[in-house]
Order: C-alpha cells, then sequence, then structure tokens
C-alpha cells in the first residue's frame, strides 16, 4: 500500500494574478456576486467550492465573522468552524 504524502504543499500565487480574477465575476449580477463571494470564501478558508456551494444561512455567522462547515457537507465528514475576513462577510 501506498503512502500518503505527508509534507504540506504551498501554492504562491501573483497578487495580480488574484486581483485579476476577483475582478472577472460581474457583482451587479446575481451569479456574478456568487461567483465573487465563492472566490472569497476559498482564499479565506480553503474549502471547496462544492462544500462552499451547499452550505445555507444558517451556516453563516456575520457576527462572529465565521462560517459552519457540517459533516455532512464537508469532503472529509468533519464538521468545522472557519473565520472569515471581514470582506468576505460584506460580500455574502
Amino acid at each position: 500500500m501506498k503512502k500518503r504524502k505527508t509534507e504540506d504543499r504551498v501554492v504562491s500565487i501573483e497578487v495580480d494574478v488574484l486581483n485579476a480574477l476577483l475582478a472577472t465575476p460581474n457583482q451587479s449580477s446575481f451569479v456574478g456576486l456568487r461567483d465573487y463571494t465563492l472566490i472569497l470564501l476559498t482564499l479565506d478558508t480553503g474549502i471547496r467550492p462544492s462544500e462552499g456551494m451547499k452550505l445555507i444561512p444558517q451556516d453563516f455567522n456575520a457576527s462572529l465573522r465565521g462560517i459552519y462547515v457540517p459533516a455532512k457537507v464537508a469532503k472529509g465528514r468533519v464538521a468545522r468552524t472557519l473565520p472569515i475576513s471581514q470582506t468576505t462577510t460584506k460580500a455574502h
């Protein structure tokens, strides 16, 4: 049986590339705002887009600036609470 990799993988993305990515969605439409918020959520927390799309409004806590990822949504089937930035909080 093959061993799993234990070393962390760090990916470095240039700031101008991230800014271009965040500027792409048209935030004046529902779909664009959804995509923009999902990108911010992924950058903040590292959750997968599929996990983010399964969250419901009750999973967001704007006053504590956090999200709750229930076990039924999480890929690893382990529930967790994750902090989010003020920018992401305002976008949702």
